[in-house]
């Protein structure tokens, strides 16, 4: 019995003599976390339930949102994949443009969508990256097929 406590004793000099910076810093993180929780306040919970008509529409807007999300990324690996698949055979520009806008024409939904910039400033990177001539005005003429 006298040895534990004899250790526990050490243990704890130790422990103040060279880690009182840490042990202070720890506290002080301990204290602050217990603050934050307390002064949490939650909202209350309406009591009517929502009528079915609501549910049912947000239901369509969540479910077409994320067809078109996955459309999105679906038309992103094509375009990136079309254009690796093209710097490694050394397609001339003009036949990537064509393949690319085939590629486009696939997604007829995202071509008026909010993204159609972004996947256009997609296109000239992923081409950029490839050493391959093509800029964002003529990815956005491979929408309409106009290369």
């Amino acid at each position: 019995m006298l040895v534990v406590a004899s250790s526990a004793i050490y243990y704890f000099y130790v422990a103040v003599r060279y880690y009182s910076s840490d042990l202070t810093a720890w506290i002080s993180k301990k204290s602050s976390r217990k603050t934050a929780y307390t002064t949490v306040t939650r909202s209350p919970v309406p009591t009517e339930p929502l009528p079915s008509k609501i549910i049912s529409d947000n239901y369509e807007t969540s479910e077409s949102a994320e067809s078109d999300y996955d459309e999105l990324e679906y038309l992103i690996g094509s375009i990136q994949k079309t254009i690796s698949d093209a710097a490694a055979r050394s397609m001339k520009p003009n036949e990537l443009k064509g393949a690319l806008g085939l590629v486009l024409q696939e997604h007829p939904s995202l071509k008026n969508d909010g993204m159609r910039p972004a996947i256009n400033e997609l296109v000239a990177s992923e081409c950029a990256k490839q050493n391959i001539p093509i800029s964002e005005s003529e990815a956005d003429r491979l929408w309409e097929n106009q290369i």
